[in-house]
């Protein structure tokens, strides 16, 4: 289950300037009449249209017009990526935000690979977004406002710390950043699409080998650990049910994790009552043990274990 939170600001990473709150009683200059550009940043904003019209409805040029005024001064020379608002949907998560070109040329662009970074850095949705005609040119000094839509399935993590959050690009060298000087862009998304299909092949084998060895039992089966940045201790786990019956869980039961020495890592109760494993099957399911549960400092996990008590 995905749990966050529904509307979000986005900040900078620490290395970089910190972005001003914009507070939603403040006002656009009434000098910023509709169609102008208006200056943010010493570059000016430019608002996209087609044939048809302008690309926005009139409320949403007046929220890109004045968060675009509150954007922390760009360095020249420097193409960016901002994030401003971000909404959760029935779709996935929706970003309201800015591409700002501070170089002396034009850029044009085809895809743009873009990822969702929590309060402590980690990834949380990645997407390459294929450019509208209208706005595949952005002209030097300028910026433009950008609507980014990550589906569900773009989601890498199941859960994150969006009490603040970025935007960034993907590079050719694996890293991600929100301000570059070469548009050196990771277009086809193999660094991680190839990474993670490594991971789910590898936790497919040893559930597929464990299963092996555990016909006509209820219990287990230890798939991945993650310690994450707030001390908490996630546990991606299948839960095998090897008889001819489907099984309902309890309310309280309580999995113990071991590290390669044989010591206890953390020890929780879950409530699973609800839970029911059909027969002759394995369903997966995160346990997230929190972290006054954890009994051991820096685990060996090279080899690990979970025992359902």
């Amino acid at each position: 289950m995905i749990s966050f939170l529904k509307k979000w600001r986005s900040v900078k990473p620490e290395n970089e300037a910190e972005q001003p709150v914009i507070q939603k009683e403040q006002q656009i200059e009434e000098e910023a009449s509709e169609g102008e550009e208006v200056q943010g940043s010493f570059i000016k904003l430019i608002l996209p249209e087609n044939e048809w019209g302008p690309l926005l409805e009139a409320d949403e040029s007046y929220v890109f017009r004045f968060a675009f005024s509150e954007l922390p001064e760009l360095e020249p020379g420097v193409f960016a990526i901002d994030g401003y608002k971000l909404e959760q949907t029935m779709e996935g998560f929706s970003v309201l935000g800015f591409l700002r070109n501070n170089m002396d040329k034009q850029v044009e662009l085809e895809q743009v690979p873009v990822v969702l970074k929590d309060a402590g850095g980690a990834i949380i949705a990645r997407q390459l977004f294929n450019v509208r005609e209208e706005m595949k040119v952005i002209p030097a000094q300028s910026g433009m406002p950008w609507r980014f839509t990550f589906p569900y399935a773009s989601l890498a993590a199941s859960s994150g710390d969006l009490s603040a959050w970025r935007l960034e690009f993907h590079m050719q060298d694996g890293k991600t950043q929100a301000r570059v000087q070469t548009l050196e862009f990771e277009l086809s998304g193999e660094t991680w699409i190839e990474q993670q299909a490594r991971i789910d092949e590898q936790i497919a084998t040893d559930i597929q080998r464990a299963l092996i060895k555990t016909e006509g039992l209820v219990h287990a089966i230890g798939a991945n650990t993650v310690m994450k940045d707030n001390g908490e201790l996630e546990v991606l786990v299948a839960l095998r049910n090897s008889r001819d019956e489907a099984v309902l869980l309890e309310a309280d039961t309580v999995f113990t994790v071991h590290d390669a020495t044989g010591e206890v890592v953390a020890s929780h109760s879950f409530d699973l009552s609800g839970v029911e494993l059909p027969a002759y099957s394995a369903t997966p399911y995160t346990l997230v043990f929190p972290q006054s549960s954890l009994r051991k400092q820096n685990p060996d996990f090279s080899e690990w274990s979970i025992v359902q008590e």
